[in-house]
């Protein structure tokens, strides 16, 4: 009769697959945290800028150009981070 039980021991076993899984876990949790951290420092410096702009611009359709410019920007950048992540 042969045994289906894992050489090392099959409690040994489970602990290397659920450490394995541990770690890739702790990984994704790292990558999610980098593109939450890139999107909140991409927000506030948007509203920085969009500030600039509107205390220095006079009010004038260049202005509002520039600053749905810069919205799009924000919008494109949190699509890049969905489709390809962060470097």
């Amino acid at each position: 009769m042969v045994s289906l039980h894992h050489p090392l021991g099959e409690d040994k076993c489970l602990r290397e697959k659920s450490m394995a899984f541990t770690i890739e876990e702790e990984a994704k949790r790292f990558i999610e945290q980098k593109r939450v951290q890139f999107i909140q420092g991409l927000e506030d410096a948007s509203k920085d800028l969009k500030h600039y702009i509107n205390d220095n611009l006079h009010n004038s359709d260049e202005r509002e150009y520039a600053i749905k410019a810069l919205k799009e920007a924000v919008l494109w950048c949190r699509s890049c981070t969905e489709k390809y992540g962060i470097k």
